[in-house]
């Protein structure tokens, strides 16, 4: 398993890191109707600061562009948490989720869409996290717009 940017190195964290602002003005001029974006580090629902003071901006923007439009970000924590690494899960506990999720187990139907993700990582990393280390780890997810299709029910989008 990689590690990401350690807060400890100023100059590596600012060559290997975006803050949220840019990341929210990445989003904002992106010109896809929908957007995922999957964020898996520790304390990564700090991200959501932004995008929540920015709400209306969001949805001017979304009203502007159609109907059918959505943005979904997922974050492996809340502000000011961890995100586990499960060495038996070959992932950390939100990665392990997502990819379980959009291979089937979050299908609503036919098909997995962007909120129903949201639902089934946002039930089950806190349910991992207890089982394997006792602690708790709750996601957060920023939706905005309509739910949309991701997958069908049953496929492998990650391979």
């Amino acid at each position: 398993m990689t590690r990401g940017a350690n807060g400890s190195d100023a100059a590596k964290l600012r060559r290997t890191s975006i803050s949220a602002q840019e990341l929210q003005q990445a989003l904002i001029s992106a010109k896809a109707r929908r957007i995922v974006l999957a964020i898996d580090a520790c304390q990564s629902g700090a991200a959501f600061g932004a995008f929540a003071e920015q709400r209306t901006a969001f949805l001017r923007l979304l009203s502007n562009i159609s109907r059918d439009t959505g943005i979904v970000i997922y974050a492996a924590t809340q502000e000011g948490s961890d995100s586990y690494e499960i060495q038996q899960l070959g992932h950390g506990i939100f990665t392990y989720s997502l990819l379980q999720g959009l291979e089937g187990k979050a299908a609503r139907g036919p098909e997995v869409t962007a909120f129903g993700l949201a639902d089934y990582v946002e039930n089950t990393v806190p349910a991992l996290s207890q089982f394997y280390k006792n602690k708790r780890q709750d996601t957060a997810t920023f939706r905005l717009g309509v739910d949309f299709p991701l997958a069908a029910a049953g496929r492998n989008p990650a391979r």
